[in-house]
């Protein structure tokens, strides 16, 4: 059975790779575009010259960087292909830590297939997401081991793959602290802080920034009110998600049965120190994002629970579902559930948004003159693609002066104060943020050229000459 079980895994994976090839997030190229930048030689910038960092990942921009630069003699544009590969790398770190942490073959098969059969997954290829799960769920591994040293050297990695992964070093902090009664290692602690404090003080020096600004960005998107009232990253959450209310439903179902199961069986799974960290971690996480600050719903924010559903539903199907007979059916069923989503993408091909700015990109860069403006707000794709000059972004990321004018409900002042000579934005509807006072923007600009894939619009939008 193992066998098989390991032949499933390997068909996932590989459809994974191959399937999410042509899925391709639009915040996946600004990192291409950063670690591109500083492969060349142009520093860690997104516009050349301008040292603002729209990165939520240092670690994961440098490993793409570093990567490229090797390969890049022989596949110049290759990083999709590289930022799969770090997530079919990073999955497969997850799977390795996760079996150690269970110690358990039919518990860690269990988890193995819920967890590649979550829709949840798709949303983390080409970003950050799952090299940041991966350094997560292989620190508990390292620190069950008690490799206190090594463990917090990933821990470390953690926060530099992705910041709030400072409430994951928390958490794992105080568990030391209550298990042992006393604190960590002080050399633990030593090399924690050098690793961390290290990018910190690079990152004010070379960006008079500690933080990124993706956060203050970000942010202020929810009160602008872009994806509702209310709490946004609950209420969004069957929008966003593959498979709508069905799949939520089917996670909720999950998440509440199998504590139920659990504790009516009198199975103490916080015996074990790593779930017990990783469930712990998870919920903070979620409690983090849903009600304190209520994080806009991009979808790569909800991968990270797939983890914990998947130990939860593991332990209690492991104990419902003994039978082999049975266990081979519900382990192919889920295997086809897992490899629906890439297989679709495979059919599909590139996604719409992806053909409309890339085509966007194209035409700009074949009939705009040297220097031109161009103002969008979704930076990734356009900005890796347009080379006739810089980008500006009416959300902030890569212009931090941005923010406090939308806060302020100033939406004009990003077209006055740019004037950029080309903006491409959505078809026929254009955000307030970005266009300000309708009849203005209208006296000002003319959509001169729109693209279409799979019934969604992009204008490419013209100044007029004053």
């Amino acid at each position: 059975m193992n066998k098989l079980n390991i032949i499933y895994i390997s068909i996932i994976l590989v459809l994974f790779f191959f399937g999410y090839y042509f899925f391709r997030l639009d915040d996946t190229f600004i990192f291409y575009k950063y670690a591109k930048n500083i492969a060349e030689g142009n520093g860690y910038v997104f516009n050349i010259g301008e040292k603002v960092n729209a990165t939520t990942s240092p670690l994961y921009t440098l490993i793409l960087a570093f990567i490229y630069w090797i390969i890049k003699s022989f596949f110049n544009d290759s990083f999709v292909i590289i930022g799969n590969l770090v997530s079919i790398t990073s999955i497969l770190l997850i799977l390795y830590s996760v079996k150690n942490i269970f110690n358990d073959n039919v518990k860690f098969y269990w988890f193995a297939f819920v967890f590649l059969a979550m829709p949840l997954l798709k949303f983390g290829f080409g970003m950050e997401t799952h090299l940041n799960l991966a350094i997560i769920v292989f620190s508990v591994f390292l620190y069950t081991k008690e490799k206190y040293l090594l463990a917090a050297v990933f821990i470390a990695f953690s926060i530099l793959a992705r910041f709030d992964s400072i409430l994951f070093a928390g958490i794992i902090f105080l568990h030391y602290i209550i298990k042992n009664k006393k604190l960590p290692p002080l050399p633990g602690i030593i090399i924690f802080v050098v690793i961390v404090s290290s990018w910190f003080i690079f990152s004010k020096l070379y960006f008079d920034s500690y933080l990124p600004t993706t956060i203050s960005a970000k942010l202020s998107q929810s009160d602008l009110g872009l994806f509702g009232p209310g709490l946004i990253f609950l209420t969004n959450s069957t929008r966003v998600i593959p498979g709508g209310y069905l799949t939520v439903s089917a996670i909720l179902v999950m998440v509440l049965f199998s504590p139920i199961y659990i504790y009516l069986q009198r199975i103490n799974i916080f015996k074990n120190d790593g779930i017990l960290i990783i469930i712990v971690w998870s919920v903070t996480l979620f409690i983090t994002y849903a009600f304190i600050i209520n994080a806009p719903p991009y979808q790569w924010y909800y991968t990270p629970f797939a983890i914990p559903v998947a130990i939860l539903s593991a332990i209690s199907l492991s104990e419902i579902i003994k039978k082999d007979k049975w266990q081979k059916i519900v382990f192919a069923l889920l295997f086809i559930s897992a490899c629906v989503l890439p297989i679709k993408n495979l059919i599909q091909g590139y996604n719409p948004k992806y053909k409309n700015f890339f085509r966007a990109a194209e035409w700009l860069n074949n009939n705009a003159p040297d220097g031109s403006l161009l103002a969008v707000d979704d930076i990734g794709i356009l900005g890796y693609y347009y080379n006739k000059g810089k980008l500006i972004d009416a959300l902030g990321l890569i212009n931090p002066e941005v923010p406090k004018h939308l806060s302020q409900k100033d939406f004009d002042w990003f077209l006055t104060h740019f004037k950029p000579e080309f903006i491409a934005h959505e078809y026929p509807k254009i955000q307030l943020h970005l266009r300000g006072n309708e009849k203005i923007f209208w006296q000002n600009y003319t959509a001169i050229k729109i693209f279409e894939s799979r019934r969604e619009k992009i204008a490419i939008y013209k100044r007029h000459h004053e």
